[in-house]
């Protein structure tokens, strides 16, 4: 590779990160934080629909993605808790994205929650390069001693 394929393929990448970065400042305004009681040190975003690879996902500073134990105790603890959470997509099949368990990290796989339409719960790891399918991304922030 030349100097000037190398110098094109920097260019090509800048754009692609000012791309993201224009659609993660978009996506500021779409989300909010509520504090749940089964989750009392975190703020948790509403569900975000995600459409791209794993990888892509653009984590807002000051927040993580959610650990799968963490979804799975917001949508198992209190059915009230789960409904209110879920709002539209209850009874709908969801692919939640989550932070990567270490397990994955050192396979190189994603992490995610599934969640069946008669809120049936599984997890799972698959090939980050295969992880292009659609999904849900939620967001959260530890709280501080508020």
């Amino acid at each position: 590779m030349n100097l000037t394929q190398i110098n094109k393929q920097i260019e090509k990448l800048q754009e692609q990160k000012n791309k993201l970065l224009s659609e993660q400042e978009a996506n500021k305004d779409k989300l909010t934080f509520k504090r749940y009681k089964v989750l009392p040190k975190l703020k948790v975003s509403n569900i975000i629909k995600w459409t791209k690879p794993y990888d892509e996902i653009i984590v807002p500073r000051g927040c993580r993605l959610i650990k799968q134990w963490e979804l799975f105790k917001l949508l198992e603890e209190d059915y009230e808790i789960a409904d209110e959470f879920l709002g539209d997509y209850k009874g709908k099949y969801n692919l939640f994205w989550t932070e990567q368990s270490r397990f994955a990290k050192s396979y190189n796989y994603t992490s995610g929650l599934y969640l069946g339409g008669g809120l049936y719960l599984s997890s799972g790891n698959e090939d980050l390069a295969y992880s292009d399918v659609g999904g849900r991304v939620v967001f959260v922030k530890e709280v501080k001693n508020e």
